[in-house]
């Protein structure tokens, strides 16, 4: 694999925007709160949710910060883990609950879906599809809980 001047996470951010049309994404560069996700993405009618984009070097295990870990653990809402190979060759998209300790073993885990051919428009559309639903239940969940009626 060659990564020519760009970093892996910057290349993984790029495709993904590229390949989910119906998310608006906002990438969130910060360099004063540690531990915030990479992105902020909502679809046309579904609540705001966040994604932690990760490169593994191993195929099993990625790391996160202490910040990252107490950001998950504090903050409600959906939660998305994104997980891409140091080559970008796939990506497995994981809930939030995945993070057990700085060094968090993926490969134990059930993704939500998978992109195993990076050119392939219709696991792409799976990849999204799996956020926008879980966001949307998310969504419905806390109207729910809070008493309100949607209409």
């Amino acid at each position: 694999c060659l990564l020519l001047w760009v970093k892996p996470e910057t290349k993984f951010w790029q495709t993904v925007k590229k390949n989910t049309p119906l998310i608006r994404w906002n990438r969130i560069e910060n360099s004063i709160n540690n531990g915030i996700p990479d992105l902020l993405g909502s679809g046309e009618t579904s609540s705001f949710f966040t994604v932690e984009l990760k490169i593994t070097y191993d195929n099993k295990t990625i790391k996160f910060s202490p910040h990252q870990i107490a950001w998950h653990r504090i903050n409600t809402g959906p939660k998305f883990i994104m997980i891409s190979t140091r080559c970008q060759s796939s990506v497995k998209l994981f809930q939030h609950t995945i993070i057990t300790g700085q060094r968090t073993r993926f490969a134990d885990y059930a993704p939500l879906a998978v992109v195993n051919d990076i050119k392939d428009k219709k696991q792409w559309t799976t990849l999204q599809n799996k956020m926008l639903e879980n966001t949307w239940q998310d969504q419905q969940s806390m109207i729910y809980y809070r008493g309100w009626r949607a209409g």
